[in-house]
């Protein structure tokens, strides 16, 4: 299963923002966990990876990163993607992106739950 959506919900991507932003993963198959998951972003879909930059998180918390909160034992699982200033600042203003996240299942199984494109703005000028 795929969701292609927009990766800031509407929101926006302000450059130099921090920000922490979660998925929940439903359907987990018993006795199956998510031992790993990656957000990419990129300027081209050809771009290799890591492309503008690739966040790759476990069940560990690294700061700057993420973590798996749930690794979905009970059939939901739940991402946290952690954004800093570097990575929002590699983004370029009104530029469009695009991104996906991908789980590795303890069965060895890869699957892209997610995929879109998202865009960045400037932030509003201090004097």
């Amino acid at each position: 299963m795929v969701i292609e959506t927009n990766l800031h919900m509407g929101e926006g991507i302000v450059r130099g923002d921090q920000f922490s932003f979660r998925r929940i993963v439903r359907g987990v198959p018993a006795g199956i966990t998510i031992s790993a998951a990656a957000l990419t972003l990129k300027s081209a879909i050809a771009d290799a990876d890591p492309g503008l930059f690739q966040k790759s998180i476990t069940s560990s918390n690294v700061a700057g990163t993420g973590q798996i909160e749930d690794t979905g034992a009970s059939g939901i699982g739940k991402l946290r993607f952690d954004l800093t200033d570097d990575d929002t600042l590699l983004m370029t203003a009104d530029t469009q992106y695009y991104f996906d996240i991908q789980i590795t299942l303890s069965s060895g199984d890869i699957i892209t739950l997610e995929r879109g494109q998202t865009s960045a703005t400037s932030q509003v000028g201090t004097s």
